[in-house]
């Protein structure tokens, strides 16, 4: 995610935006530009850890809905982190943002909250970790249930990308 941050806010601190913003790409071009190459990264990265496991004897089930769903996660977590490039003046403060709003994912992804609270215990169930440890280790797996998860968090990950390519059409968030 830092890396994408670099290379929206990276690229207005050294003037460098302004010759992309000026060439004939649309926005969504631009953000797609900079997502793909992490995105591919990070598919390469699940796909070594696929073989390491599988190796090591730990049976992994589900492998290609595994990495539908691991896409809409990493969609979403990229246009979140290409919308607090667009709202940040450099590079310090984008990754404040970032390492503030990855506190808070990690909180809800991997620590056990005990709440009597029912709406905040709904909430916490729909952690994304649920639904990678549901499809990774079980060879048949509810896909109604699973699919919840998935129109959940594709929604999410559209909702940011049209917040990030909003944002980058704001031109008091370009600051070049």
């Amino acid at each position: 995610m830092n890396i994408l941050s670099d290379s929206i806010v990276g690229e207005k601190e050294r003037k460098t935006f302004e010759i992309l913003l000026a060439s004939p790409l649309k926005r969504i071009e631009i953000i797609l530009g900079k997502i793909i190459p992490t995105f591919i990264i990070s598919i390469a990265q699940i796909l070594i850890w696929i073989i390491v496991l599988r190796v090591r004897g730990i049976s992994i089930f589900n492998i290609p809905l595994l990495i539908i769903f691991l896409s809409i996660i990493m969609l979403l977590l990229f246009s979140m982190s290409i919308v607090f490039s667009n709202i940040s003046s450099n590079i310090t403060e984008s990754n404040l943002f970032l390492t503030l709003f990855m506190m808070v994912v990690t909180l809800i992804m991997f620590v056990p909250i005990p709440s009597e609270n029912s709406l905040l215990k709904e909430m916490l169930s729909y952690s994304p970790i649920i639904p990678i440890i549901k499809i990774s280790s079980n060879p048949s797996i509810n896909f109604l249930e699973i699919g919840k998860y998935m129109a959940i968090y594709l929604g999410l990950a559209l909702v940011s990308l049209s917040i990030a390519i909003k944002g980058l059409s704001n031109d008091e968030n370009i600051r070049l």
